[in-house]
């Protein structure tokens, strides 16, 4: 506003020490000085509304970045929470597993050792009963 003040006061300045100044030239200068003012005027009229406005989008964009990054931690710490939780679980479906694992064997074993003995105890009464029909 100042500058344009200064300029519209130069070029009358000029006008007038060249001694081609006509009145109408210099309301037709004066209109359009203020004219200008006008302008300008208005022009930081809104640039202080956009300033007031994008003032207010940047607080409310950085409550909603600090909404968001609450909410990323929680869910972080949830998540390693739920690591952890299904860790701890697969090491005990781990040690549940070799155990029933080793039980499988010893009873595959054990149906391995009736099958002989049953096998040997055929084999006795077979023998048995072939004497008893030999006699």
């Amino acid at each position: 506003m100042r500058s344009i003040r200064l300029l519209a006061s130069a070029l009358l300045l000029l006008v007038v020490q060249t001694g081609c100044y006509l009145q109408r030239d210099g309301e037709a200068l004066e209109t359009r000085f203020t004219i200008l003012e006008a302008k300008q005027a208005d022009l930081s009229s809104t640039l202080e509304t956009e300033r007031d406005r994008l003032a207010v989008l940047i607080k409310e964009a950085e409550s909603k970045v600090a909404a968001i990054q609450t909410m990323l931690g929680e869910a972080e710490a949830s998540l390693r929470r739920n690591n952890a939780d299904l860790g701890v679980r697969m090491d005990a479906t781990d040690k549940e597993s070799a155990l029933l694992r080793g039980r499988l064997e010893e009873t595959l074993h054990q149906i391995e050792n009736l099958k002989q003995e049953l096998q040997l105890t055929r084999e006795d009464l077979a023998a048995q009963i072939a004497q008893l029909a030999g006699h």
